[in-house]
Formats: structure tokens, C-alpha cells, sequence
């Protein structure tokens, strides 16, 4: 889910959060799991996250292996 920037600030994230919880919780689940790039203009988002009560959980690794094909 991304709040187009113009309506941010609004709330509207923490609206989109509250129900997709509702319903996690109606389909008898006990988790929700959001994935948000590292990059340091994602520090916004992942404040926002952390304010709601989510916990960082964890980092991923990415390797581009198209310069080994370019040079085959």
C-alpha cells in the first residue's frame, strides 16, 4: 500500500493499517508482515511503522549478476 504524496499525513495510512489488521484478525491470523526497501528515503515510512507498534524484523540481500552474463 503507498498514500499518494499529496495525501499524506492525513491519516489514511493508519486507516489502511487499522482495517488490513481487522481483517487478519477475522480470518483468525496473529500477523501481519511488511516489507520496506533500507534505503535511506524510506526512513519516513519506516518510522511511521515503528510508531504504529511494528518491530524491524530483519534486512535483505541483493546481488545483480548481469555484468557475469555481459561478460560471457
Amino acid at each position: 500500500m503507498v498514500v499518494n504524496q499529496e495525501f499524506r499525513r492525513m491519516g489514511i495510512g493508519q486507516q489502511l493499517i487499522a482495517e488490513a489488521e481487522k481483517l487478519i484478525i477475522k480470518n483468525e491470523r496473529n500477523a501481519i508482515v511488511l516489507n520496506s526497501g533500507n534505503r535511506v528515503e524510506r526512513a519516513d515510512v519506516h518510522k511511521f511503522y515503528l510508531d504504529l507498534g511494528d518491530n524491524l524484523k530483519s534486512s535483505g540481500f541483493v546481488k545483480k549478476l548481469v555484468k557475469y552474463l555481459i561478460q560471457k
